[in-house]
């Protein structure tokens, strides 16, 4: 299993990706977010990964490249963060721990890239994914309204495990 920049190939998967979780629970994705648009930009950009097992894509992962929350008066790291979206594990390998997996890949990358920290936003009754992110160091440090929904906002550290 591997964490790869996406290809030109893949990139209508990657919108079907997308598509399937948007029935998903906590979903809070509709066909106006993400499109084709957010998918060009981030592979534009080097900043569309996908987790691969051979040549079975099982989710993806972005790094924005303009981070609209910067702005955010409740982060602790402001210099040199980035900021992760729109996660997406496949439907049919789902409880399997990927999500976990894939975040803790994009570590690496963001490290690499010169990144100190990394923030998200959470859908705030999304508890399976908050959970998550906070096994793996995040910790919730305000709360944000937008995009008509509520959510928690994650940071994670990259100096400390």
């Amino acid at each position: 299993m591997e964490l790869r920049l996406v290809n030109n190939t893949e990139l209508d998967y990657i919108l079907k990706l997308y598509k399937d979780a948007q029935s998903e629970p906590f979903c809070v994705w509709n066909d106006e977010y993400p499109t084709m648009l957010e998918i060009n930009e981030d592979y534009q950009t080097n900043n569309l990964f996908v987790l691969v097992e051979g040549d079975e894509i099982l989710g993806a992962i972005s790094i924005v490249h303009n981070n609209e929350m910067d702005d955010c008066l409740e982060w602790k790291i402001t210099n040199q963060a980035c900021e992760i979206a729109r996660i997406v594990i496949d439907k049919k390998h789902h409880g399997k721990g990927l999500a976990s997996i894939m975040v803790k890949s994009i570590f690496e990358v963001c490290k690499n890239r010169g990144f100190k920290a990394i923030h998200l936003s959470c859908q705030y009754q999304n508890i399976p994914a908050i959970k998550t992110y906070q096994k793996l160091g995040f910790k919730i440090v305000g709360e944000k309204s937008m995009y008509n929904n509520h959510y928690y906002l994650c940071e994670k550290d990259l100096n400390i495990n």
